[in-house]
């Protein structure tokens, strides 16, 4: 990163602030100058002082980042600023890692996790804009990335997203609505129902996808995409009073029969990915930059079918973690089996 300047845009978020640990961690991209960050946020948070690397780092605006014409920015602000700015950055030379849904669905732009490989990501580009998937979709295609090749013929899912998925206001909804016990929805609240003591659907419903809510059409449509491969799927997700960790049920339907030790052998062997045998779940996920799969077993009905329990850290694994490899994998520096 010597002599590259690299504006982190949405800082004070959640996400921006996993962005910064594993900055700090070295591990992704391990020579970092902090006289060429930019950390970039919303008005409320200019002149903000966060401390990075033994130095102290002033927050600016948006405007004043574009200005500064960094090569590399990592956006985690929301579709709408995405939609508007991203194209400004890659004016000036940048190529843009966006975590929003602003640029997922447009076929000529790579959606990329770099532990599964994909000619779509052009490592010689000078300028553009890169879209990091939709959380779960990430979460769903490593689990199933191993067994691609395979004839892997559909994916069902049925997954469960924790609060933070919808950044400090989804933490704050459920803690609000945990401290009232009262059954009301928080104030601040974005979901479509009360999430205390509760089930609710992810998202409000797709515009796209009938009958699916926005989450579930993202998951469709994403998945594929990142494996360059058709495959039918379908899923369905719910909102549940975890605060962090997304996690969800899995069914795998293959063309052929398979061999169950064999295929806990290529999970086991598999990039991002921990096996176990143990009752693990979201919680376990927190601060991990890996896919735990467990409870793998054959259906009993029929042995073309696996089913098997997966969790993530949604911050990490589904945003920041993939957003840094991404950019790791622009510098030559990425290594798919340096991940916690």
């Amino acid at each position: 990163m010597q002599n590259k300047k690299l504006a982190i845009v949405g800082v004070t978020g959640l996400v921006g602030q996993e962005v910064l640990n594993i900055l700090v961690s070295k591990k992704i991209v391990p020579d970092i100058d902090v006289d060429n960050l930019l950390f970039v946020a919303s008005d409320k948070s200019v002149g903000k002082v966060i401390s990075f690397l033994g130095k102290e780092v002033k927050v600016i605006s948006v405007e004043d980042a574009i200005l500064e014409k960094p090569d590399y920015v990592i956006m985690s602000a929301g579709a709408t600023l995405s939609k508007e700015v991203a194209p400004r950055f890659v004016e000036g030379g940048a190529i843009v890692i966006d975590n929003s849904s602003a640029w997922r669905t447009f076929p000529e732009i790579p959606l990329i996790v770099p532990s599964i490989p994909n000619p779509l990501l052009d490592l010689n580009m000078k300028s553009g804009i890169i879209a990091n998937p939709n959380c779960v979709a990430i979460m769903i295609a490593i689990a199933i990335a191993p067994f691609s090749s395979m004839g892997v013929d559909m994916v069902l899912v049925s997954v469960m997203q924790s609060v933070s998925g919808a950044g400090y206001k989804g933490i704050n909804a459920l803690r609000e609505e945990l401290e009232n016990n009262d059954g009301v929805k928080a104030s601040m609240s974005s979901f479509v129902s009360n999430i205390a003591n509760n089930i609710i659907p992810a998202s409000a419903m797709s515009s796209t996808v009938p009958k699916y809510n926005d989450e579930e059409a993202k998951m469709m449509f994403e998945v594929p995409k990142i494996l360059g491969k058709s495959v039918k799927f379908s899923s369905q997700s719910c909102r549940v009073p975890v605060a962090r960790g997304h996690s969800a049920m899995m069914r795998v339907f293959f063309k052929e029969e398979q061999d169950e030790a064999n295929l806990i052998d290529i999970l086991k062997k598999a990039p991002q990915i921990k096996y176990s045998e143990e009752p693990l779940g979201p919680y376990d996920t927190v601060g991990k930059d890996y896919v735990i799969v467990r409870s793998f077993r054959q259906d009993i009905n029929n042995k073309n079918v696996f089913e098997f329990f997966v969790a993530s850290d949604n911050l990490r694994v589904g945003a920041a973690y993939n957003a840094v490899a991404i950019l790791g994998k622009l510098l030559g520096v990425y290594n798919e089996k340096n991940y916690s």
